[in-house]
């Protein structure tokens, strides 16, 4: 799905799989907030996603069930999983960082510094860059 930053935005928000590990982000200054907290060891993976894209629907179910899994040599208190609207406009700034030009994106940040993206609905390729 290509993010159309002119498309007429959707007021209905995506009920995603209730998870405490995934953190909607709803303005740049909170994105700014958990990455500053985040140690060098942290890993953050980041979904910008869209209302209308139905690929983002079914990552978001994928997201929510990594957000659960423990993974061998990483503590959960390492990895953090933020979720973004790609098209809101408090965090339009965050997705220009990131060049976000196709819902699903993801970013993957390490130290506060981007080590990875994944573009579309790849559930095999999200699993194995979190693992």
């Amino acid at each position: 799905c290509l993010v159309g930053w002119q498309r007429e935005r959707v007021s209905e928000r995506v009920s995603m799989a209730s998870s405490g590990k995934v953190v909607e982000v709803a303005t740049t200054a909170q994105f700014r907030a958990e990455v500053a907290g985040m140690g060098a060891d942290s890993l953050f993976v980041v979904h910008f996603w869209a209302n209308w894209c139905e690929p983002c629907k079914q990552m978001d179910e994928v997201f929510a069930a990594l957000a659960e899994t423990d993974y061998a040599g990483l503590p959960a208190s390492q990895l953090k999983m933020l979720r973004v609207e790609a098209e809101r406009d408090e965090v339009e700034d965050v997705a220009e960082e990131f060049e976000v030009e196709m819902v699903p994106h993801f970013v993957f940040l390490r130290g506060g510094q981007a080590v990875g993206t994944l573009e579309g609905a790849d559930p095999r390729g999200l699993q194995e860059k979190v693992a």
